[in-house]
């Protein structure tokens, strides 16, 4: 999932617009998706590259969490 600030930043708006567009509280009702793509915000490469990114962001995430995890129900040896 893409963060606020990148959205911010592919979209030219601001972290607090987007905020309000996914709590739905926009000023505006939106009656259908656009793509920002067909909006002219952004090019196929730019979204594709953030999308990847995003997408190897919470891979790694949920590694961390896994291997904490498992480091938090292993039992400890004292020697």
């Amino acid at each position: 999932m893409l963060t606020d600030t990148q959205i911010a930043k592919l979209t030219s708006s601001t972290k607090p617009t987007v905020a309000n567009i996914r709590a739905g509280n926009q000023s505006q009702p939106i009656t259908e998706f656009r793509n920002p793509m067909d909006l002219g915000l952004c090019s196929y490469e730019d979204l594709e590259a953030l999308v990847e990114k995003g997408q190897r962001k919470a891979e790694k995430e949920k590694k961390a969490k896994e291997k904490e995890k498992a480091a938090q129900l292993s039992p400890t040896t004292v020697s």
